[in-house]
C-alpha cells in the first residue's frame, strides 16, 4: 500500500511538472487528445522547427547586409562597434576594426556627427537622417605595417541612416553621395 501511495504520489508531481511545461508554451495550441509528454514532445519539436527556420532568416539577414551597397555598423549600448560591412569599412576607411575585440567606435571613426547621430537615435528611440562631409583622419588611414600618404584621401560626402535597436543599440546604414555632389 505504501508503495502504491509513493507511485501515485510521484505520478502526480509528475503531472503537475508537465502542466507547468506546457502552460509555459503556451503559444502553441494544446492538443488534448495526446498525453502529456506526447505534448511536450510536439511543442519541443515545433520550437526546434521555429528556432531552425529563425536561424535561417538571420543568416540570411547577415548576408545580405554584407552584399548590399549601403554600408551597416552596429553599435551596442557602450558605444562599441559591434557590426560592421565592407562596404562600411570602404566608405568609413576601417583598416583596424577585429568583431572579436570590442573597440569604441569613436576610436575606430573618427566622426563627431555619426557620433552625434548615435547618441541622438538613442536618446530620442527614433530613426534620423544626416548627411555631411567625412573626413578621414590618420587615425583612419594609417596601418601599422602600410604607411598611406593622407594627402590622397579627399573628404566624402555620406548620407546616413540611424535606427534605434533593443537594449541600447544602434543600426546605421550609410550611402555614399559622392556621385551626386
Amino acid at each position: 500500500t505504501i508503495g502504491l501511495i509513493i507511485c501515485l504520489w510521484r505520478y502526480y508531481q509528475i503531472s503537475v511538472q508537465l502542466t507547468d511545461i506546457l502552460n509555459s508554451l503556451s503559444q502553441f495550441e494544446p492538443v488534448d487528445s495526446l498525453s502529456k509528454i506526447a505534448q511536450v514532445r510536439r511543442n519541443v519539436n515545433l520550437l526546434n522547427n521555429r528556432f531552425y527556420y529563425s536561424q535561417l532568416e538571420l543568416d540570411l539577414h547577415h548576408y545580405l547586409i554584407k552584399k548590399i551597397p549601403l554600408g551597416y555598423l552596429r553599435i551596442d549600448e557602450e558605444n562599441c562597434l559591434i557590426e560592421c560591412n565592407d562596404t562600411a569599412k570602404k566608405f568609413l576607411n576601417i583598416n583596424r576594426w577585429n568583431p572579436q575585440v570590442l573597440r569604441l567606435f569613436l576610436e575606430l571613426v573618427r566622426s563627431y556627427e555619426l557620433d552625434q547621430l548615435v547618441q541622438q537615435t538613442r536618446k530620442t528611440q527614433q530613426k534620423l537622417v544626416i548627411e555631411w562631409q567625412f573626413f578621414p583622419t590618420d587615425n583612419n588611414i594609417l596601418e601599422e605595417e602600410n604607411q598611406i600618404e593622407i594627402e590622397h584621401y579627399k573628404p566624402i560626402f555620406l548620407k546616413a541612416y540611424s535606427y534605434p535597436l533593443p537594449v541600447g543599440q544602434v543600426a546605421i546604414f550609410i550611402e555614399n553621395l559622392q556621385l551626386i555632389k
